[in-house]
């Protein structure tokens, strides 16, 4: 029980880390949906990336979609390598106990999506980004659970990353 502990400490330190670095690739695979345009019905709080008063709703909402879609990509794929992780290492050795993994991966699996979204609740205005990680977060929450229900979605998806 102790050793399960320790491991624990130890993928969170380390997942910490590695989850700091994944908001990056978060912020940058929802690129492609923040140059469509700016979320939700245009008021004076929503900008264009150059100052001016964004006008055009659908294709601010084009744009949020977009955005959520990669940033959920990006942040389920960051979920698959800490469910695969903590399932290969827990078909190696078995533990009455692994359910402590099983917590530790889950709070490391929604870290990239929670350090953007503090971030984004500082800003005063909110821009693209700024909205679509709150849906990201819930996505990344959900879908950690979805994968270790059912694994099979997660190789269909993300097949492509090690440990999945």
């Amino acid at each position: 029980m102790l050793a399960t502990i320790g491991i624990a400490i130890l993928f969170a330190f380390a997942g910490t880390l590695l989850a700091a670095l994944w908001t990056f690739l978060i912020g940058f695979a929802g690129t492609p949906g923040a140059r469509l345009g700016h979320a939700l019905v245009p008021d004076e709080n929503w900008h264009d990336e150059a100052g001016e008063i964004d006008v055009r709703g659908n294709v601010s909402l084009a744009g949020l979609i977009f955005r959520v879609i990669g940033q959920a990509y990006a942040a389920l794929a960051f979920c698959a390598l800490a469910v695969g992780f903590t399932g290969n290492l827990l078909m190696r050795r078995p533990d009455p106990v692994g359910w402590i993994l099983w917590l530790a991966a889950f709070f490391i699996s929604v870290l990239p999506s929670l350090f953007a979204a503090k971030d984004a609740a500082r800003k005063t205005e909110k821009k693209t980004q700024d909205v679509a990680i709150t849906f990201t977060l819930s996505i990344a929450a959900i879908g950690f659970w979805i994968f270790v229900a059912f694994p099979w979605l997660m190789r269909a998806g993300w097949g492509w990353l090690p440990l999945v």
